[in-house]
């Protein structure tokens, strides 16, 4: 081959290399350029999807015996729980201590704990529910 072709033939080569180099380097820059203005917008509402609460109560059905005597049944009742690594101060431990007449010495040890959440009561009447 004389070198006038192998030079063409190069140069051919390296062109194509080019081109299709840009051409799948392209469809890059338009996705990141549309991801940037949009990242806080896009962060929020996915922060507010994740930390969405959808209250739930599900209906639970009677349980019978053969005879149609009732077994068990579900009976709603409240309770009592916190996160200790938010609220470790006396003051909250008293008035809760109070409302639900518990040792303030008890809720106090529960709130110590290295927990992320405890029962402070459970089954309270709704009266006490409603303080």
């Amino acid at each position: 081959m004389p070198s006038e072709s192998k030079k063409w033939l190069r140069f051919r080569i390296i062109t194509l290399l080019v081109f299709f180099s840009r051409a799948l380097h392209c469809p890059a820059l338009p996705s990141t350029a549309v991801a940037d203005p949009l990242g806080k917008t896009l962060k929020t509402i996915a922060e507010i999807q994740h930390t969405k609460t959808l209250p739930l109560l599900p209906e639970r059905g009677i349980i019978f015996d053969r005879n149609g005597e009732k077994l068990a049944a579900t009976i709603m009742v409240d309770s009592v729980c916190a996160d200790p690594s938010k609220s470790r101060s006396r003051e909250v431990a008293e008035k809760v201590a109070s409302i639900l007449n518990i040792d303030k010495g008890k809720i106090l040890q529960k709130l110590s704990a290295s927990k992320n959440f405890c029962w402070l009561d459970r089954r309270i009447p709704p009266d006490q529910a409603a303080t």
